[in-house]
């Protein structure tokens, strides 16, 4: 849970330290005993600590990972913990390498402004995703032309299949159970409902597989498959094909 929140936060809290150009060469050369750095920017941070991003004069885009003090008994659980921690760090470290402080002065305006736009950015992306998480939990019915022949032809064949002996009832049934024999029927009925169950149980596998279909739109998928086989199966796998086809 805590990685998942300081994941959450790390864009923005980034985009904002970034503008601290003097707090994160201290940080790099102190914490990260790289003396010979000339220039450092802040690129992420977890529970157990951050990264930064460094220059040297003989090498560029190298990263070093600074933990958080043990005194702060790592992980991290909250964000509120951050900007203290690494006020104090930036402040042990300015102090011990003779670095004017980076705390004093104007607030870094072009940090703030970069922060800004982080979580404007990350808001757009979570608004997308929503609407695009809301665009794909969706449920279709079997086609009606489907639906009212395999209802009916499930209905007479368990009619015909549950009865022995047809004394009363359609003028056709007895005479159909004549002709074909009440085994094979039964036996029809049987690998029928097996069937059904088998594929709604396919479709149920599938909705939970994808991840993106509501707990009430998974039971009406796999109730529809249940009813209709096929006739709803391939709507769910027509559906996880057009997905596939938005993503390539």
């Amino acid at each position: 849970m805590a990685s998942n929140s300081f994941a959450e936060h790390s864009h923005s809290i980034s985009a904002y330290m970034s503008g601290h150009e003097g707090a994160n060469l201290a940080y790099v050369r102190y914490f990260g005993n790289r003396p010979n750095a000339i220039k450092a920017t802040f690129k992420s941070l977890d529970a157990h600590g951050f990264t930064i991003e460094y220059n040297t004069a003989q090498e560029n885009g190298l990263t070093t990972v600074i933990p958080w003090p043990t005194s702060s008994s790592p992980p991290l659980k909250t964000r509120e913990q951050i900007r203290p921690l690494l006020e104090s760090m930036a402040k042990e470290a300015e102090e011990a390498l003779g670095m004017p402080s980076s705390l004093n002065g104007p607030p870094p305006i072009q940090a703030m402004l970069k922060a800004q736009a982080a979580e404007e950015a990350r808001q757009l992306v979570r608004q997308k995703e929503a609407e695009e998480q809301k665009a794909r939990d969706t449920f279709l019915h079997a086609d009606l032309a489907w639906q009212i022949p395999i209802i009916i032809g499930m209905l007479n064949l368990g009619y015909l299949a549950a009865r022995s002996r047809i004394d009363t009832g359609p003028w056709y049934a007895a005479q159909i159970q004549r002709t074909i024999g009440l085994p094979i029927i039964q036996w029809v009925w049987r690998i029928s409902v097996g069937l059904h169950v088998g594929e709604s149980v396919i479709a149920c596998g599938i909705c939970l597989k994808r991840g993106w279909y509501s707990a009430s739109n998974t039971a009406k998928w796999t109730l529809s498959t249940f009813l209709f086989g096929f006739a709803s199966l391939s709507k769910l796998l027509r559906l996880g094909k057009q997905e596939q086809e938005k993503m390539d």
